[in-house]
């Protein structure tokens, strides 16, 4: 009875080591999260939208400016 046993208890304690390892893991994984939040800059941010912005605008003029030249010849 106590040879099933010890594998049993090896077993789930194994498991508890894997599961505090992976509760560390995302304890520091969330806390380099918070640490990148504490740095964020609202105008890169918004910059980068002004950005991305711009750069679809243009991106449509230049597809309207196309279709309007390939239908003008």
């Amino acid at each position: 009875m106590g040879e099933t046993q010890e594998p049993a208890d090896d077993i789930e304690r194994q498991l508890r080591i894997e599961l505090m390892r992976a509760n560390i893991e995302n304890k520091r994984a969330d806390t380099r999260y918070k640490l990148d939040l504490s740095r964020w800059e609202p105008w890169k941010v918004l910059a980068a939208g002004f950005g991305a912005g711009a750069a679809m605008m243009a991106a449509a003029v230049g597809l309207v400016a196309a279709v309007f030249h390939a239908l003008a010849h």
